[in-house]
């Protein structure tokens, strides 16, 4: 069938495309349906990620394709792949690994965090931990160790998430790209902190509510800190109190993070959190956390995720 032999040439990486309405003139494909439509492998053929048919892609032996990427960050390295239809790898098998770490033949980022949940780590794309390369101590987060990469001897070294690195993209029929969040098309206005897009709000504080609702309209959220540095280093940024993303409005003495991460990291400062005090459900950070009423106004910070949580 006609869609059939169009996508077999897409899957060679030549660059070969079709209008989607066939190219021919006829008044329906020879390969249509009953009701006129093109059968679903054009379709498919006509949805294909760039990273499917361009000539920068490998094909591996899983089928699927790879590309190295110029240095960055990580935050930077997803978006990079995701500029071609691509994710950073996710790797599953031995097999797969060791293909990696031969096309690669540097240090080079692949896409397993724990930035979500501080010593969990998960795969960008949300695949089974099938395949872990760590060995001997690692990962051992030392300093903000939070991201992986990839070195030539096939194993995996967690490191700060803003060092500089080639990054590894993963090309795979059936993968979309998650919408990118308003706030990673910006070009000014944040600030970069251990790689990661901040949104500095030092002169218009906010109540928590209204600070939320800022930052959810640039694609982002009330920052969410996961360890001690982030803290520290976000609150570095302010003089004085700054509303971060934690409150117990939902159940009293429940404290959760509004993005859905479940990092337990805390870091209270004296008497707090006022437990039992039901006025006191959203929490600012100056040295340390403090519970204080969600109506107060405060200076904030949103960060800039490139992946939902």
């Amino acid at each position: 069938m006609r869609g059939l032999t169009f996508l077999a040439i897409a899957l060679t990486g030549c660059g070969f495309s079709v209008a989607a309405g066939g190219g021919t003139g006829d008044s329906a494909p020879d390969d249509a349906g009953p009701d006129g439509h093109a059968d679903a492998a054009l379709d498919q053929f006509v949805s294909l990620p760039a990273c499917m048919t361009s000539a920068d892609y490998t094909t591996g032996p899983d089928g699927h394709r790879y590309r190295k990427k110029s240095g960055s960050h990580y935050d930077g390295a997803i978006d990079n792949c995701a500029a071609d239809g691509a994710h950073l790898a996710a790797i599953d098998s031995m097999a797969e690994n060791e293909f990696a770490r031969t096309f690669a033949g540097e240090d080079i980022w692949i896409g397993y965090d724990d930035l979500n949940t501080e010593g969990i780590f998960r795969w960008v794309t949300g695949a089974p931990n099938s395949f872990v390369g760590f060995t001997g101590a690692e990962p051992n987060d030392s300093g903000t160790e939070d991201c992986t990469y990839l070195r030539p001897d096939g194993t995996w070294n967690d490191t700060e998430c803003g060092d500089s690195r080639v990054s590894l993209c993963e090309c795979e029929l059936g993968y979309t790209p998650p919408p990118t969040p308003a706030c990673r098309t910006m070009s000014s206005g944040f600030t970069l902190i251990d790689g990661r897009r901040y949104f500095l709000h030092e002169d218009t504080p906010l109540t928590w509510a209204a600070a939320k609702t800022a930052c959810e309209q640039i694609g982002a959220h009330l920052s969410v800190l996961s360890d001690l540095d982030e803290s520290d280093h976000v609150d570095s940024e302010f003089l004085g109190d700054s509303w971060i993303g934690l409150s117990d409005q939902t159940t009293e003495g429940a404290w959760t993070w509004l993005n859905g991460s479940t990092d337990a990291y805390r870091k209270w400062g004296a008497f707090s959190p006022h437990t039992g005090d039901t006025n006191r459900n959203c929490v600012v950070v100056n040295l340390s956390w403090y519970d204080i009423a969600c109506t107060e106004t405060r200076e904030y910070s949103c960060e800039c995720d490139p992946l939902p949580p």
